[in-house]
Order: C-alpha cells, then sequence, then structure tokens
C-alpha cells in the first residue's frame, strides 16, 4: 500500500518557512542547511526525512565602464548591478583624489541609488573618475570592486 501523509512537520535550521504544516513549503535561503519533514498518515504511522540544501550564490558585480549624466533618460546615472540582492558603499574621485560622490546604502540594480553625475548639485566635468566599492550580499559577503567611469 501507499503511504499518503495527511499531516506535515516541516523545520529548517535557519530560515522561517512559509508554512510548516502544510503539505508543500518554500522558503528564501542564503546558506547551506538541513531541511527535514515528519509526515503522518490516517494510521498515525510516521515518516522521517532530511534533504541537505546547498545554495550556490552568483557574487558577479557589473559596473559600466561610461555614463552620460544628460538627463536624457538614457545612462544618467552610474551604479552597481548584480545577481540577486545587495547593497554596496561607493566613492567616486576625480583625477586628483577629491571625492565627488559617496554613499554607505547603495541598493544593487537600483539607479537612484548610484551617482548622477554631480557633485554638491552641480555637473562634473567630462572626463575619467576613479570609483571604488564594497557590495555586501544578502549572506553577509563581502566583495570589493574598483574601476574607471567615463563622464561622457
Amino acid at each position: 500500500s501507499t503511504f499518503e501523509p495527511v499531516e506535515f512537520d516541516w523545520s529548517a535550521e535557519e530560515f522561517d518557512l512559509n508554512c510548516d504544516s502544510c503539505s508543500r513549503v518554500e522558503m528564501a535561503i542564503t546558506m547551506d542547511q538541513v531541511l527535514k519533514v515528519r509526515m503522518v498518515n490516517e494510521e498515525g504511522c510516521e515518516i522521517h526525512a532530511e534533504k541537505e540544501v546547498a545554495v550556490s550564490i552568483n557574487r558577479s558585480v557589473y559596473a559600466p565602464n561610461a555614463f552620460s549624466p544628460n538627463g536624457d533618460g538614457n545612462n544618467d546615472w552610474f551604479y552597481l548591478q548584480g545577481e540577486g540582492y545587495g547593497t554596496f558603499e561607493m566613492t567616486v574621485q576625480d583625477r586628483w583624489g577629491n571625492v565627488v560622490f559617496d554613499t554607505v546604502n547603495g541598493q544593487l540594480n537600483q539607479a537612484e541609488s548610484g551617482w548622477d553625475g554631480k557633485k554638491r548639485g552641480k555637473a562634473v566635468d567630462r572626463g575619467l573618475y576613479i570609483w571604488s566599492a564594497k557590495i555586501i550580499f544578502a549572506d553577509g559577503a563581502e566583495k570589493r570592486a574598483e574601476g574607471v567611469i567615463n563622464v561622457m
């Protein structure tokens, strides 16, 4: 005969499940862990199962090498882009080392978190600027990145 569960009891080591007594669960995980379930049928027989879930996190970050902050709605912001969720701290300096932009709470993939090509409300000169950033991913992992951005 087939085991037909009528009761479920799910548990995870580190994260909350959307429903710990449903036949199907969903959860967002950012680190490896073990998912466990206890199932009971109408006769009161139990089955226990567990599955190790391994997470592969893509930590690639993309930064353009040029942008044109001229207000035309195309490439008006310099911001960091990447897979998944993360925040960043970023500094942009001119060729003399003067800070022209600084943020400590930028959000990956959100243009308005980045630099609009202005220093204290005034457009900077066209040319090359140096940027450096610390990206903090959802699981707490950090990555440093730097490069040159051409303001066109």
